[in-house]
């Protein structure tokens, strides 16, 4: 099975033979079909099984029926049997010499019980040649039936212009249907819950073994982040193609990488036409090439117990293949120029065969570097080599990504749920580069913008699968974020073993650093939280299972945001947003008017020269917080009211000199070296919903001098 990204040519309306993706516009995968626009393309047969569960078609368990859908939005339904307990596989694929010539290019199935609820859907996932093409077009559903009696599957075709709003199926042609008792058979269990993990519908379900069989845990050690799996020793596999060069290498999957050479013919499936195959001759790779996939190989290295070997001599010319893990063949003649390239996930046909395009747009020194838009197709098709999938379709044993939908133009998809399907959270996804970013994506051919290596969401799966790499960035490492758009700026997921660490920016523009981790789960920040500047296309998020304590900005109106660990911000010139988090943090506001927010830890607060915001929200009960600087035009601010013992709008400090909340928790204020014991009350102001307790020295600022300052800030 092979996956596959586009970029867009023009056509005729109406094209029945390819769909490209437009450029751009989410790194796009190859497709063939018949478009929405064709209409009812000619089919020579009636229809003759009803839509509902009035039919009187009916499909035998172990048989099969070929059927045709005959127009836009036909759905078959076929009555069948089930027994309870027992396990079924229905498949659904195109039949390429079928009643009318013209297969079914992408079958969707449905099943429903007798009382018409609908229990079950399938959109890809089989293993046919078809299906090298895109994983999402013949459909695998397996259930097992709750109770005896009546089921109905609904063949239909798949919804491929969800922006008409009618579900239907857009697509006609020939298919073949099974259904088959699959009781006793090896179960394939899921690493990930595809109901509640987002990493489940980028788990192709194998892994690397074509040569060497690879393990989830090869060392035995996983650093900052445990997943739990068991150490295990790589092996090689007993059926490896014969010359095959096998490495033993303590502690890590190796993967051994041949790169073809001028002249050498490779074989695969012709993306263009169902059934048929291409020649590829390889033109060899050039050094910027080579060095582009040594790049991508060092950004799975430092995440994953992986160590790429790059082998010569395996090439066979009597099998038109190479005896190594991965194969990298790249060509300036067929498949079509539409194709940038293709790759083969582990146990599918031509396993770790890829093929990339040198014509294809950005093939070239300029963009083929890390962050560059070229570079993305590299990294994404050794993904689908590693046993990753697509986050908008079901290819192998995944699952769609929630929310994921199609929409506009072929092959461009939705974010989906929290917009977590973005090339800045996972290189999987079709919306390359960060999407929803406040000022949009590079061009690209700038040869900056996008991806670096792999992104959170990938790290773990990679991790998952091969094994954390505990050795990386173990000292006391610096990210410092990009301050100019040039080749070579993109986005990085932050993986880092060890040390005190820090996300810095020291220019003059306007920043966002946030350390909190990804939680790799459906939410905001699943995915990570972007560090970034404004207007520069690159920046970094934080992977999980990895800390960075600190940071600090520039001269711009930045804002810095923390985590549970203990953390020192600052802010430095500007007027910045700084808040803390569960830790017992150091807040440094520095030159300008900031707000600074400690958080649930004990904290210290210094605002620096200006007039600064100290806020203190309901998590403020964990500790007593200290502000070192308090001067007459500051302000404290709080969504909890100090106690006033005698309601006088005076707050007098305790026996500790110390405010006291009225929930719990307390803060020591500190003005000229001195510490403060009374403070006045300027009174409430709300905005947003959220209502603000306000106080002062007494001798500066009021109220009045407040309520505009919520607005001056990037709040989340």
């Amino acid at each position: 099975m092979r996956e596959f990204r586009s970029y867009n040519q023009p056509g005729a309306s109406g094209d029945a033979n390819v769909h490209y993706g437009a450029a751009g516009a989410g790194g796009t995968a190859f497709q063939i079909g018949v478009t929405p626009s064709a209409g009812v393309i000619g089919v020579g047969t009636t229809d003759d099984v009803a839509n509902d569960r009035t039919t009187t078609a009916t499909l035998a368990v172990g048989g099969e029926r070929i059927s045709t859908l005959e127009t836009l939005g036909d759905k078959d339904f076929f009555k069948v049997q089930l027994e309870a307990g027992r396990s079924y596989e229905i498949g659904m694929f195109g039949q390429v010499a079928g009643p009318n010539g013209i297969p079914l290019v992408d079958s969707y199935i449905e099943v429903y019980d007798a009382a018409g609820n609908k229990i079950g859907e399938a959109d890809g996932g089989a293993s046919t040649q078809i299906n090298t093409v895109n994983s999402g077009f013949d459909a695998i559903l397996q259930l097992t039936a709750a109770s005896s009696g009546t089921y109905y599957i609904a063949a239909r075709a798949f919804d491929n212009a969800a922006q008409d709003g009618s579900n239907d199926g857009d697509l006609v042609g020939d298919y073949r249907l099974t259904l088959d008792d699959t009781t006793g058979q090896p179960v394939y269990k899921p690493y990930y819950d595809p109901t509640t993990s987002p990493l489940h519908a980028l788990d192709w379900g194998s892994q690397v073994n074509k040569v060497h069989q690879s393990v989830r845990n090869p060392d035995g050690a996983e650093g900052p982040r445990p997943t739990g799996n068991a150490a295990g020793t790589p092996t090689v596999n007993p059926d490896a193609p014969d010359g095959a060069q096998t490495f033993n290498i303590t502690g890590k999957n190796v993967i051994t990488v041949y790169f073809a050479k001028l002249g050498e013919v490779y074989v695969d499936s012709d993306p263009t036409s169902v059934g048929t195959t291409d020649t590829i001759v390889a033109k060899g790779l050039e050094q910027f090439e080579k060095d582009a996939f040594e790049a991508a190989f060092a950004s799975i290295e430092k995440v994953a117990d992986i160590d790429f070997r790059v082998v010569d001599g395996v090439y066979d010319p009597l099998a038109q293949d190479a005896a190594a893990d991965f194969v990298f063949v790249t060509y300036t003649g067929t498949p079509r120029t539409g194709l940038l390239g293709r790759m083969s996930p582990p146990d599918e046909d031509n396993e770790g065969q890829a093929e990339f395009n040198a014509l294809g747009p950005g093939w070239d020194a300029q963009n083929l570097v890390p962050g560059g838009f070229s570079y993305v197709t590299l990294i994404h098709e050794m993904g689908h080599g590693l046993g990753m999938a697509h986050p908008h379709d079901n290819g192998g044993r995944s699952s769609i990504m929630r929310g994921v939908v199609a929409e506009g133009t072929a092959f461009d998809y939705t974010t989906g749920d929290f917009n977590l399907n973005q090339g800045v959270f996972t290189m999987m996804s079709y919306e390359d580069g960060w999407v929803e970013s406040p000022y949009g994506n590079a061009s690209t051919s700038a040869g900056y913008g996008y991806n670096k290596g792999p992104m959170a969401f990938d790290i773990a799966v990679l991790q998952d699968k091969y094994g954390v790499n505990e050795e990386t960035a173990r000292g006391n490492d610096t990210y410092r974020l990009a301050d100019a758009n040039q080749r070579g700026t993109g986005f990085e997921s932050i993986w880092d073993a060890a040390g005190v660490d820090q996300i810095v920016y020291d220019g003059l523009k306007d920043a966002s650093i946030d350390l909190r981790a990804a939680t790799l789960k459906y939410e905001v920040g699943g995915g990570g939280r972007v560090s970034y500047v404004e207007g520069i296309f690159g920046g970094f998020t934080v992977a999980n299972g990895v800390t960075i304590e600190n940071a600090s900005s520039g001269a711009g109106a930045d804002r810095i945001v923390g985590n549970a660990a203990n953390n020192n911000l600052s802010g430095n010139a500007g007027s910045d947003l700084l808040i803390g988090g569960a830790g017992v943090d150091t807040l440094l506001g520095g030159i300008g008017n900031d707000w600074l927010e400690g958080g649930a830890g004990a904290d210290t607060l210094t605002g620096g020269t200006g007039s600064d915001v100290f806020f203190f929200d309901k998590d403020l009960a964990a500790g007593r917080d200290r502000i070192s600087d308090f001067a007459a035009d500051d302000f404290i601010v709080t969504t909890v009211a100090f106690r006033d013992g005698n309601r006088d709008n005076i707050i007098t400090a305790n026996t500790n000199k110390v405010f006291d909340f009225t929930q719990g928790g307390s803060v020591a204020v500190v003005a000229n070296g001195k510490a403060v014991t009374s403070l006045r009350y300027d009174g409430t102001y709300t905005e947003d919903g959220v209502q603000y307790f306000v106080y002062s020295l007494g001798g500066g600022n009021s109220l009045a001098d407040f309520t505009s300052r919520p607005g001056q800030y990037d709040f989340l």
